[in-house]
């Protein structure tokens, strides 16, 4: 659950003092952080990348000029280990409404040291108007009936961890 900010500066006492409310608060609503979690018991993510992407229309959403579409590629993992988890946050500086999450996660299976880079499913905020993710990321687990196969990738399961807003 996200803390609310008390915008001290600002009254709903009039349409002009309600328009610069909204730019005001808006400008503090941003995809903000990605959560890789490991809960495998062989796999380590040795490096995990992730990138948002903004699909909304600028006008109809009220996105201020200084919002990008693109975060640019960001680390979001270093040495996962099993049974752990990293957050990693957005530099303040890049403000994003990010409807959609691509990640690639550089993954090691333990036991052979076998490494392999795993395309993440994107992320894709639910459809609506305004909608856009304040927090992903994604989640590894690993179905042990699967490791003993010739390509121990193939027990790997990768879901989402997501928490939507909307503007």
């Amino acid at each position: 659950m996200k803390n609310s900010k008390q915008l001290k500066e600002c009254s709903l006492k009039d349409e002009q003092s309600i328009k610069e409310a909204f730019e005001i608060a808006l400008d503090n609503v941003r995809f903000e952080e990605y959560i890789f979690e490991n809960n495998t018991y062989h796999y380590t993510a040795k490096l995990v990348l992730f990138q948002g992407l903004s699909t909304l229309n600028r006008a109809n959403c009220g996105i201020p000029a200084e919002y990008v579409d693109d975060t640019g590629v960001i680390v979001g993992g270093v040495n996962v280990t099993p049974r752990s988890t990293q957050t990693t946050k957005v530099q303040d500086e890049i403000k994003c409404t990010a409807t959609i999450i691509k990640a690639h996660a550089e993954i090691r299976y333990d036991p052979s040291g076998e490494t392999r880079v795993i395309p993440m499913d994107d992320l894709n905020a639910p459809a609506g108007d305004c909608n856009f993710w304040l927090k992903g990321g994604h989640t590894i687990s690993e179905n042990a009936n699967l490791i003993k196969s010739d390509n121990p990738f193939a027990a790997l399961t990768i879901t989402f961890n997501n928490f939507i807003s909307k503007i």
